[in-house]
Protein backbone atom coordinates (compact mmCIF):
# COMPACT_ATOMS: atom_id res chain seq x y z
CA UNK A 1 0.00 0.00 0.00
CA UNK A 2 1.53 3.36 -0.96
CA UNK A 3 1.24 6.55 0.57
CA UNK A 4 -1.35 7.62 -1.62
CA UNK A 5 -3.54 4.82 -0.34
CA UNK A 6 -2.83 5.76 2.87
CA UNK A 7 -3.86 9.69 2.42
CA UNK A 8 -7.06 8.63 -0.05
CA UNK A 9 -8.21 6.72 2.76
CA UNK A 10 -7.64 8.94 5.72
CA UNK A 11 -9.63 11.79 3.59
CA UNK A 12 -12.33 9.14 2.89
CA UNK A 13 -12.65 8.98 6.48
CA UNK A 14 -13.07 12.33 7.01
CA UNK A 15 -14.92 12.62 4.09
CA UNK A 16 -18.22 10.43 5.60
CA UNK A 17 -17.63 12.33 8.98
CA UNK A 18 -19.49 15.29 6.92
CA UNK A 19 -21.64 17.35 9.21
CA UNK A 20 -23.59 18.66 6.20
CA UNK A 21 -25.21 15.46 4.69
CA UNK A 22 -26.84 17.07 1.59
CA UNK A 23 -26.33 16.18 -1.83
CA UNK A 24 -24.53 19.45 -2.27
CA UNK A 25 -22.67 19.96 1.18
CA UNK A 26 -21.37 16.15 0.44
CA UNK A 27 -20.36 17.57 -3.05
CA UNK A 28 -18.24 20.34 -1.78
CA UNK A 29 -16.95 18.16 1.19
CA UNK A 30 -15.51 15.78 -1.64
CA UNK A 31 -14.22 18.57 -3.90
CA UNK A 32 -12.06 19.96 -0.91
CA UNK A 33 -10.60 16.70 0.02
CA UNK A 34 -9.98 15.76 -3.63
CA UNK A 35 -8.33 19.55 -3.89
CA UNK A 36 -6.69 18.75 -0.65
CA UNK A 37 -5.28 15.24 -2.56
CA UNK A 38 -4.10 17.08 -5.41
CA UNK A 39 -6.89 15.31 -7.53
CA UNK A 40 -8.95 16.60 -10.49
CA UNK A 41 -12.14 16.26 -10.50
CA UNK A 42 -12.70 16.58 -14.16
CA UNK A 43 -10.31 12.92 -14.46
CA UNK A 44 -13.06 10.78 -12.54
CA UNK A 45 -14.60 8.71 -15.13
CA UNK A 46 -16.56 6.87 -12.62
CA UNK A 47 -18.59 7.42 -9.29
CA UNK A 48 -20.44 5.10 -6.90
CA UNK A 49 -22.59 5.45 -4.17
CA UNK A 50 -25.64 3.51 -2.02
CA UNK A 51 -28.64 4.23 -2.80
CA UNK A 52 -29.47 7.12 -0.64
CA UNK A 53 -31.63 10.12 -1.99
CA UNK A 54 -28.61 12.36 -0.95
CA UNK A 55 -26.10 10.30 -2.81
CA UNK A 56 -27.86 9.01 -6.05
CA UNK A 57 -30.85 11.55 -6.30
CA UNK A 58 -31.60 12.86 -9.86
CA UNK A 59 -31.55 16.50 -9.12
CA UNK A 60 -29.99 17.41 -5.86
CA UNK A 61 -27.73 14.18 -5.10
CA UNK A 62 -24.02 14.38 -4.83
CA UNK A 63 -24.09 12.34 -8.46
CA UNK A 64 -26.22 14.70 -10.14
CA UNK A 65 -23.57 17.59 -8.87
CA UNK A 66 -20.75 16.00 -9.83
CA UNK A 67 -22.41 15.09 -13.16
CA UNK A 68 -22.60 19.03 -13.94
CA UNK A 69 -19.32 19.37 -12.99
CA UNK A 70 -18.32 16.53 -14.94
CA UNK A 71 -20.48 14.63 -17.47
CA UNK A 72 -18.48 11.72 -18.02
CA UNK A 73 -18.01 10.59 -14.58
CA UNK A 74 -20.43 8.01 -15.33
CA UNK A 75 -22.58 6.87 -12.44
CA UNK A 76 -23.29 3.53 -10.85
CA UNK A 77 -25.29 2.68 -7.73
CA UNK A 78 -23.70 -0.21 -5.41
CA UNK A 79 -24.91 -3.70 -7.04
CA UNK A 80 -24.92 -5.52 -3.76
CA UNK A 81 -27.51 -2.52 -1.90
CA UNK A 82 -29.31 -2.75 -4.88
CA UNK A 83 -29.70 -6.19 -4.62
CA UNK A 84 -30.46 -5.93 -1.07
CA UNK A 85 -33.54 -3.48 -1.87
CA UNK A 86 -34.36 -6.02 -4.36
CA UNK A 87 -34.74 -8.29 -1.36
CA UNK A 88 -37.03 -5.42 -0.09
CA UNK A 89 -39.48 -5.21 -2.50
CA UNK A 90 -40.10 -8.69 -2.95
CA UNK A 91 -40.87 -8.94 1.10
CA UNK A 92 -43.17 -5.97 0.68
CA UNK A 93 -45.14 -6.93 -2.57
CA UNK A 94 -47.88 -8.98 -0.80
CA UNK A 95 -49.48 -9.43 2.33
CA UNK A 96 -48.41 -12.95 3.00
CA UNK A 97 -45.08 -11.88 2.19
CA UNK A 98 -44.89 -9.42 5.00
CA UNK A 99 -46.87 -11.94 7.31
CA UNK A 100 -44.71 -14.42 6.46
CA UNK A 101 -40.92 -12.26 7.46
CA UNK A 102 -43.31 -10.99 10.25
CA UNK A 103 -43.49 -14.58 11.71
CA UNK A 104 -39.52 -15.04 11.12
CA UNK A 105 -39.04 -12.12 13.43
CA UNK A 106 -41.58 -12.84 16.04
CA UNK A 107 -39.52 -16.01 16.45
CA UNK A 108 -36.12 -14.92 16.41
CA UNK A 109 -37.40 -12.22 19.40
CA UNK A 110 -39.21 -14.71 21.58
CA UNK A 111 -35.61 -16.40 22.12
CA UNK A 112 -33.73 -13.49 22.13
CA UNK A 113 -35.86 -11.68 24.81
CA UNK A 114 -34.42 -14.16 27.90
CA UNK A 115 -31.04 -15.77 28.15
CA UNK A 116 -33.02 -18.59 29.61
CA UNK A 117 -34.87 -18.86 26.10
CA UNK A 118 -31.73 -18.64 23.97
CA UNK A 119 -30.60 -21.46 25.94
CA UNK A 120 -33.27 -23.87 25.20
CA UNK A 121 -32.75 -22.38 21.37
CA UNK A 122 -29.52 -23.53 21.98
CA UNK A 123 -29.85 -26.84 23.16
CA UNK A 124 -32.69 -27.71 20.27
CA UNK A 125 -31.15 -25.90 17.23
CA UNK A 126 -27.29 -26.40 17.83
CA UNK A 127 -26.31 -25.90 13.97
CA UNK A 128 -27.74 -22.31 12.39
CA UNK A 129 -28.44 -19.69 14.83
CA UNK A 130 -31.98 -17.37 14.22
CA UNK A 131 -31.02 -14.01 12.57
CA UNK A 132 -32.85 -11.03 12.99
CA UNK A 133 -34.16 -9.30 10.15
CA UNK A 134 -32.56 -6.23 9.12
CA UNK A 135 -32.65 -3.69 6.36
CA UNK A 136 -29.47 -2.73 6.16
CA UNK A 137 -27.11 -6.13 6.49
CA UNK A 138 -27.53 -7.37 3.06
CA UNK A 139 -27.61 -11.30 4.34
CA UNK A 140 -29.81 -11.49 7.01
CA UNK A 141 -33.15 -12.18 5.05
CA UNK A 142 -31.09 -15.40 3.95
CA UNK A 143 -29.80 -16.46 7.24
CA UNK A 144 -33.09 -16.55 8.62
CA UNK A 145 -34.54 -18.45 6.13
CA UNK A 146 -32.02 -20.86 5.46
CA UNK A 147 -32.35 -21.49 9.89
CA UNK A 148 -36.17 -22.45 9.70
CA UNK A 149 -36.03 -24.09 6.15
CA UNK A 150 -33.60 -26.81 7.62
CA UNK A 151 -34.53 -26.76 11.24
CA UNK A 152 -38.07 -26.31 11.37
CA UNK A 153 -39.40 -29.41 13.71
CA UNK A 154 -36.48 -28.48 15.95
CA UNK A 155 -37.32 -25.02 16.03
CA UNK A 156 -40.88 -25.97 16.59
CA UNK A 157 -39.83 -28.40 19.42
CA UNK A 158 -37.73 -25.34 20.97
CA UNK A 159 -41.47 -22.92 20.96
CA UNK A 160 -43.20 -25.81 22.39
CA UNK A 161 -40.60 -25.90 25.21
CA UNK A 162 -40.70 -22.39 25.93
CA UNK A 163 -43.93 -22.29 26.70
CA UNK A 164 -44.08 -25.24 28.91
CA UNK A 165 -41.45 -23.51 30.89
CA UNK A 166 -42.49 -20.02 30.52
CA UNK A 167 -44.17 -18.13 33.77
CA UNK A 168 -45.17 -15.08 31.70
CA UNK A 169 -48.84 -15.53 29.75
CA UNK A 170 -47.35 -13.44 27.00
CA UNK A 171 -44.38 -15.34 26.31
CA UNK A 172 -46.60 -18.53 26.61
CA UNK A 173 -49.19 -17.30 24.65
CA UNK A 174 -46.46 -15.97 22.39
CA UNK A 175 -44.29 -19.39 21.97
CA UNK A 176 -47.57 -21.60 21.51
CA UNK A 177 -49.00 -19.02 18.74
CA UNK A 178 -45.57 -19.33 16.69
CA UNK A 179 -45.56 -23.50 17.39
CA UNK A 180 -48.80 -23.38 15.86
CA UNK A 181 -48.18 -21.34 12.82
CA UNK A 182 -44.46 -23.08 12.37
CA UNK A 183 -46.69 -26.22 11.82
CA UNK A 184 -48.44 -24.98 9.16
CA UNK A 185 -47.82 -26.46 5.79
CA UNK A 186 -48.18 -23.12 3.81
CA UNK A 187 -45.46 -22.42 6.04
CA UNK A 188 -43.40 -25.02 5.44
CA UNK A 189 -44.09 -24.31 1.70
CA UNK A 190 -43.20 -20.30 1.33
CA UNK A 191 -39.67 -20.83 3.78
CA UNK A 192 -39.04 -23.40 0.69
CA UNK A 193 -39.60 -20.99 -1.75
CA UNK A 194 -38.39 -17.77 -0.08
CA UNK A 195 -34.94 -19.61 0.67
CA UNK A 196 -34.60 -20.42 -2.65
CA UNK A 197 -34.81 -17.53 -4.58
CA UNK A 198 -33.04 -15.68 -1.06
CA UNK A 199 -30.07 -18.02 -1.62
CA UNK A 200 -30.01 -17.31 -5.53
CA UNK A 201 -29.75 -13.71 -5.12
CA UNK A 202 -27.19 -13.94 -2.05
CA UNK A 203 -25.09 -15.86 -4.41
CA UNK A 204 -24.60 -13.25 -6.87
CA UNK A 205 -24.73 -10.56 -4.32
CA UNK A 206 -21.62 -12.00 -2.58
CA UNK A 207 -19.96 -12.31 -6.06
CA UNK A 208 -20.12 -8.82 -6.72
CA UNK A 209 -18.95 -8.02 -3.22
CA UNK A 210 -15.19 -8.97 -4.88
CA UNK A 211 -12.53 -6.28 -4.76
CA UNK A 212 -11.83 -7.13 -8.43
CA UNK A 213 -15.18 -7.53 -9.63
CA UNK A 214 -15.71 -6.42 -13.24
CA UNK A 215 -18.36 -5.11 -14.71
CA UNK A 216 -18.75 -7.44 -17.95
CA UNK A 217 -18.97 -10.62 -15.47
CA UNK A 218 -21.17 -8.30 -12.79
CA UNK A 219 -23.49 -8.06 -16.36
CA UNK A 220 -23.30 -11.31 -16.82
CA UNK A 221 -23.77 -12.55 -13.19
CA UNK A 222 -27.00 -10.46 -13.09
CA UNK A 223 -28.63 -12.47 -16.58
CA UNK A 224 -27.82 -15.73 -15.10
CA UNK A 225 -29.78 -14.45 -12.31
CA UNK A 226 -32.75 -13.15 -13.98
CA UNK A 227 -32.52 -16.74 -16.14
CA UNK A 228 -32.51 -18.25 -12.73
CA UNK A 229 -35.90 -16.67 -11.84
CA UNK A 230 -37.68 -16.95 -15.00
CA UNK A 231 -36.93 -20.56 -14.90
CA UNK A 232 -38.36 -20.53 -11.12
CA UNK A 233 -41.32 -18.80 -12.20
CA UNK A 234 -42.49 -21.50 -14.29
CA UNK A 235 -41.26 -25.04 -12.77
CA UNK A 236 -40.00 -23.62 -9.16
CA UNK A 237 -43.62 -24.18 -7.28
CA UNK A 238 -43.55 -27.82 -8.43
CA UNK A 239 -40.29 -28.74 -6.80
CA UNK A 240 -41.06 -26.00 -3.42
CA UNK A 241 -43.71 -28.40 -3.34
CA UNK A 242 -42.11 -31.66 -3.28
CA UNK A 243 -39.27 -30.32 -0.72
CA UNK A 244 -42.10 -28.97 1.61
CA UNK A 245 -43.82 -31.83 1.46
CA UNK A 246 -41.10 -33.98 2.95
CA UNK A 247 -39.91 -31.28 5.62
CA UNK A 248 -43.85 -31.65 6.75
CA UNK A 249 -43.76 -35.44 6.64
CA UNK A 250 -41.25 -35.78 8.85
CA UNK A 251 -42.78 -33.66 11.00
CA UNK A 252 -46.38 -35.53 10.71
CA UNK A 253 -48.37 -32.78 9.00
CA UNK A 254 -50.45 -32.82 6.68
CA UNK A 255 -49.13 -31.19 2.98
CA UNK A 256 -52.00 -29.55 2.36
CA UNK A 257 -52.53 -26.54 1.63
CA UNK A 258 -56.02 -24.74 3.03
CA UNK A 259 -58.31 -22.63 1.64
CA UNK A 260 -58.88 -19.42 3.90
CA UNK A 261 -61.73 -18.36 5.74
CA UNK A 262 -64.29 -15.94 3.86
CA UNK A 263 -65.91 -13.31 5.62
CA UNK A 264 -69.71 -14.06 6.25
CA UNK A 265 -72.33 -11.07 5.44
CA UNK A 266 -75.66 -10.98 7.08
CA UNK A 267 -76.95 -11.07 3.43
CA UNK A 268 -74.71 -13.42 1.66
CA UNK A 269 -75.85 -13.34 -1.53
CA UNK A 270 -72.69 -15.52 -2.75
CA UNK A 271 -73.90 -19.25 -2.11
CA UNK A 272 -73.34 -20.40 -5.37
CA UNK A 273 -69.90 -18.46 -5.72
CA UNK A 274 -67.24 -20.13 -7.39
CA UNK A 275 -64.33 -21.25 -4.69
CA UNK A 276 -60.93 -21.26 -6.04
CA UNK A 277 -58.60 -24.17 -5.32
CA UNK A 278 -56.30 -23.19 -2.39
CA UNK A 279 -53.08 -24.08 -4.45
CA UNK A 280 -54.14 -22.30 -7.54
CA UNK A 281 -54.60 -19.11 -5.00
CA UNK A 282 -51.13 -19.30 -3.36
CA UNK A 283 -49.79 -19.66 -6.80
CA UNK A 284 -51.83 -16.96 -8.53
CA UNK A 285 -52.07 -14.67 -5.35
CA UNK A 286 -48.78 -15.47 -3.45
CA UNK A 287 -45.84 -17.20 -5.44
CA UNK A 288 -45.81 -15.25 -9.21
CA UNK A 289 -46.26 -12.09 -6.89
CA UNK A 290 -42.78 -12.52 -5.43
CA UNK A 291 -41.00 -13.46 -8.16
CA UNK A 292 -42.42 -11.00 -10.68
CA UNK A 293 -41.81 -8.56 -8.42
CA UNK A 294 -38.23 -9.79 -7.98
CA UNK A 295 -37.74 -9.52 -12.16
CA UNK A 296 -39.14 -5.92 -12.27
CA UNK A 297 -37.07 -4.95 -9.64
CA UNK A 298 -33.94 -6.54 -10.51
CA UNK A 299 -34.83 -5.08 -14.57
CA UNK A 300 -35.04 -1.45 -13.12
CA UNK A 301 -32.93 -1.14 -10.09
CA UNK A 302 -30.27 -1.96 -12.71
CA UNK A 303 -30.97 0.11 -15.18
CA UNK A 304 -27.63 2.49 -15.06
CA UNK A 305 -25.56 -1.24 -15.35
CA UNK A 306 -27.32 -1.94 -18.20
CA UNK A 307 -27.59 1.30 -19.66
CA UNK A 308 -23.11 1.11 -19.71
CA UNK A 309 -23.56 -2.26 -21.05
CA UNK A 310 -25.00 -0.89 -23.72
CA UNK A 311 -22.49 1.61 -24.55
CA UNK A 312 -19.41 -0.21 -23.85
CA UNK A 313 -20.27 -3.49 -23.77
CA UNK A 314 -18.83 -4.35 -27.21
CA UNK A 315 -15.32 -3.89 -26.01
CA UNK A 316 -14.86 -6.32 -23.75
CA UNK A 317 -17.44 -8.82 -24.68
CA UNK A 318 -14.83 -10.27 -27.28
CA UNK A 319 -17.29 -12.84 -28.73
CA UNK A 320 -19.39 -10.22 -30.12
CA UNK A 321 -16.36 -8.29 -31.04
CA UNK A 322 -15.22 -10.98 -33.38
CA UNK A 323 -18.66 -11.43 -35.14
CA UNK A 324 -19.84 -7.87 -35.36
CA UNK A 325 -20.38 -6.55 -38.84
CA UNK A 326 -17.89 -3.46 -39.77
CA UNK A 327 -21.46 -1.10 -40.03
CA UNK A 328 -22.25 -2.16 -36.52
CA UNK A 329 -18.67 -1.95 -35.18
CA UNK A 330 -18.44 1.72 -36.91
CA UNK A 331 -21.71 2.81 -35.30
CA UNK A 332 -20.70 0.88 -31.75
CA UNK A 333 -17.67 2.97 -31.79
CA UNK A 334 -19.22 6.65 -32.76
CA UNK A 335 -21.79 6.45 -30.06
CA UNK A 336 -18.57 5.46 -27.56
CA UNK A 337 -16.92 8.36 -29.00
CA UNK A 338 -19.38 10.56 -28.07
CA UNK A 339 -20.05 9.49 -24.65
CA UNK A 340 -16.09 10.15 -23.71
CA UNK A 341 -15.57 12.90 -25.20
CA UNK A 342 -16.56 16.70 -24.82
CA UNK A 343 -15.97 19.87 -26.71
CA UNK A 344 -13.41 20.30 -24.14
CA UNK A 345 -12.04 16.63 -23.95
CA UNK A 346 -11.46 14.05 -25.87
CA UNK A 347 -10.46 10.98 -24.39
CA UNK A 348 -10.88 8.72 -27.79
CA UNK A 349 -10.81 9.30 -31.74
CA UNK A 350 -13.93 7.86 -33.16
CA UNK A 351 -11.94 6.69 -36.52
CA UNK A 352 -8.81 5.51 -34.85
CA UNK A 353 -10.82 3.22 -32.35
CA UNK A 354 -12.59 1.56 -34.88
CA UNK A 355 -9.54 1.10 -37.20
CA UNK A 356 -7.73 -0.63 -34.10
CA UNK A 357 -10.92 -2.73 -32.77
CA UNK A 358 -10.82 -4.25 -36.72
CA UNK A 359 -7.15 -5.49 -36.05
CA UNK A 360 -7.20 -6.07 -32.14
CA UNK A 361 -10.52 -8.37 -32.41
CA UNK A 362 -8.38 -10.87 -34.69
CA UNK A 363 -5.43 -10.67 -33.04
CA UNK A 364 -6.89 -10.71 -29.11
CA UNK A 365 -6.27 -14.54 -27.60
CA UNK A 366 -8.74 -16.84 -27.03
CA UNK A 367 -8.18 -16.77 -22.97
CA UNK A 368 -8.58 -13.64 -23.00
CA UNK A 369 -12.22 -13.54 -22.54
CA UNK A 370 -12.82 -10.53 -20.05
CA UNK A 371 -12.31 -6.51 -19.69
CA UNK A 372 -9.32 -7.02 -17.73
CA UNK A 373 -7.47 -9.99 -19.64
CA UNK A 374 -7.94 -8.25 -22.57
CA UNK A 375 -6.22 -4.83 -21.21
CA UNK A 376 -3.36 -7.40 -19.70
CA UNK A 377 -2.81 -8.41 -23.11
CA UNK A 378 -2.76 -4.65 -24.59
CA UNK A 379 -0.35 -3.89 -21.87
CA UNK A 380 2.18 -6.32 -22.84
CA UNK A 381 2.34 -4.84 -26.52
CA UNK A 382 2.11 -1.32 -25.26
CA UNK A 383 1.13 1.76 -27.28
CA UNK A 384 -0.12 -0.36 -30.08
CA UNK A 385 -3.86 0.10 -29.65
CA UNK A 386 -3.95 3.55 -27.95
CA UNK A 387 -8.14 4.03 -28.18
CA UNK A 388 -8.68 0.24 -26.97
CA UNK A 389 -6.11 0.81 -24.07
CA UNK A 390 -7.90 3.80 -22.90
CA UNK A 391 -11.48 2.77 -23.81
CA UNK A 392 -10.51 -0.43 -21.73
CA UNK A 393 -9.14 1.41 -18.54
CA UNK A 394 -12.37 3.25 -18.25
CA UNK A 395 -14.66 0.60 -18.31
CA UNK A 396 -12.68 -1.08 -15.68
CA UNK A 397 -12.86 2.44 -13.77
CA UNK A 398 -16.21 2.10 -13.13
CA UNK A 399 -17.41 0.87 -9.96
CA UNK A 400 -19.72 -1.81 -9.86
CA UNK A 401 -20.27 -1.83 -6.25
CA UNK A 402 -19.50 0.41 -2.80
CA UNK A 403 -18.61 -3.05 -1.00
CA UNK A 404 -15.73 -1.44 0.77
CA UNK A 405 -16.97 1.69 1.26
CA UNK A 406 -19.84 0.27 3.51
CA UNK A 407 -17.55 -1.68 5.45
CA UNK A 408 -15.65 1.37 6.39
CA UNK A 409 -18.98 2.26 7.90
CA UNK A 410 -19.38 -0.69 9.84
CA UNK A 411 -15.66 -0.07 11.05
CA UNK A 412 -16.48 3.23 12.50
CA UNK A 413 -19.14 2.27 14.30
CA UNK A 414 -16.66 -0.77 16.42
CA UNK A 415 -14.51 1.66 16.82
CA UNK A 416 -16.65 4.89 17.71
CA UNK A 417 -18.90 3.56 20.19
CA UNK A 418 -20.67 6.25 23.05
CA UNK A 419 -18.57 5.05 25.41
CA UNK A 420 -15.34 6.71 23.12
CA UNK A 421 -17.46 9.61 22.43
CA UNK A 422 -14.44 12.04 23.16
CA UNK A 423 -12.00 10.35 20.30
CA UNK A 424 -10.48 12.60 18.14
CA UNK A 425 -11.23 12.71 14.72
CA UNK A 426 -6.91 12.21 14.07
CA UNK A 427 -6.88 9.38 16.40
CA UNK A 428 -10.49 7.55 14.91
CA UNK A 429 -9.09 8.12 11.39
CA UNK A 430 -5.54 6.06 12.55
CA UNK A 431 -7.70 3.35 14.16
CA UNK A 432 -10.00 2.91 11.13
CA UNK A 433 -7.28 3.08 8.82
CA UNK A 434 -5.69 0.19 10.91
CA UNK A 435 -8.82 -2.02 11.23
CA UNK A 436 -9.15 -1.54 7.09
CA UNK A 437 -6.07 -2.82 6.05
CA UNK A 438 -5.89 -5.22 8.79
CA UNK A 439 -3.98 -7.17 6.67
CA UNK A 440 -1.19 -5.26 6.37
CA UNK A 441 -1.24 -4.29 9.94
CA UNK A 442 -1.03 -8.01 10.98
CA UNK A 443 2.19 -8.25 8.83
CA UNK A 444 4.05 -5.43 10.77
CA UNK A 445 7.19 -6.37 13.30
CA UNK A 446 5.91 -5.12 16.53
CA UNK A 447 8.95 -5.07 17.95
CA UNK A 448 10.42 -2.39 16.24
CA UNK A 449 7.62 -0.21 16.53
CA UNK A 450 7.88 0.00 20.21
CA UNK A 451 11.62 0.06 20.11
CA UNK A 452 10.98 2.72 18.10
CA UNK A 453 7.97 4.47 19.71
CA UNK A 454 10.42 4.15 23.28
CA UNK A 455 13.66 5.59 21.44
CA UNK A 456 11.42 8.96 20.99
CA UNK A 457 9.44 8.78 23.98
CA UNK A 458 12.59 7.88 26.50
CA UNK A 459 12.80 10.12 29.67
CA UNK A 460 15.88 8.78 31.09
CA UNK A 461 19.13 9.79 29.65
CA UNK A 462 22.50 7.24 29.60
CA UNK A 463 25.38 8.99 30.79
Amino acid sequence: MTMLDVQIEEHFIDFIQVNDQTGKGLTEALLAKLETLGLDINDCRGQGYDNGANMKGLRQGVQAHVLHLNPRAYFMPCGCQSLNLVLGDMAKSCPKAMTFFGIAQRVYATFAGSPNRWEILRNRVPYLTLKPLSETRWECRVESVKAICYQTSDIVDALLEVGAESKDPKTKSEANSLANETQDFELILSTVIWYDVLFAVNTVSKTLQSSDMQLDVALAQLDGLIDFIEKYRDNGFVSAKVAATDIALGMDIEPVLKSARRIKRKQDIYQNEYIPDAEQVYVTDYFLVIVDQALTALRTRFTEMQKFGQTFGFVFDVKKLRDMEEGELRRRCAGLSDALNTTEYQDVNTQDLFQELRILREMIPKEADTALKTLRFLKRIEGTFPNCEVALRLVLTVPVTVASGERSFSKLKLIKTYLRSTMSQDRLCRLALLSIEKDVTCRLRYDDLIAEFVAKKARKVKF
